[in-house]
């Protein structure tokens, strides 16, 4: 496939995953009221690395494409990494719809108001997480950038730390059910 398609074609993808969150912000946006929970200085130091992992994956997207040639992409590859971050949008929009007004970013460390226990999460804990990972998944399938495996396993670095640090909270007195 042509390098300019395979670039617009993931753009669209990451256009498609902040569109999905912002709509979902303005539907529903956080509470102030909402109680707080402690949350590590990692998590909190996510919450500004995560538009510079977000940026970089599309700016090393288009210097894999362009400057150092890794395509042409294979139509095959393309199909199951384009796939695979479609799947993962879907996840995300179905996750995020079973959230509802319940949805905060890891960083704020807001308790929800009930512990959601339906849609995607009757199968897994933080299906949202599952997701972006997925969608990035996805790019290197397309790419095979080991800039990109680089920044997903920083990812999965905070997540594992995001998800401690909600758990330590639900997990405390006064949990909601």
């Amino acid at each position: 496939m042509p390098d300019l398609v395979v670039l617009g074609a993931l753009y669209l993808l990451a256009a498609g995953h902040q569109g999905l969150y912002l709509r979902h912000q303005r539907r529903f946006p956080v509470s102030p009221d909402r109680p707080r929970y402690p949350v590590s200085a990692m998590t909190r130091i996510f919450r500004y690395l995560m538009v510079l992992l977000f940026v970089a994956v599309l700016v090393e997207a288009a210097l894999a494409l362009l400057v150092f040639e890794a395509g042409p992409v294979p139509p095959g590859r393309f199909a199951a990494g384009y796939g695979l971050s479609v799947v993962a949008l879907g996840l995300l929009a179905w996750s995020l719809a079973a959230l509802g007004p319940n949805f905060a970013a890891c960083h704020e460390g807001r308790l929800p108001e009930t512990v959601v226990r339906h849609g995607p999460y009757r199968f897994v804990r933080h299906p949202i997480y599952y997701a972006n990972l997925l969608l990035l998944l996805g790019f290197n399938i397309v790419l095979l950038d080991w800039v990109i495996w680089a920044i997903l396993g920083v990812l999965v670095v905070f997540y594992v730390q995001a998800i401690a640090d909600e758990d330590r909270a639900l997990r405390a007195p006064g949990e909601r059910s």
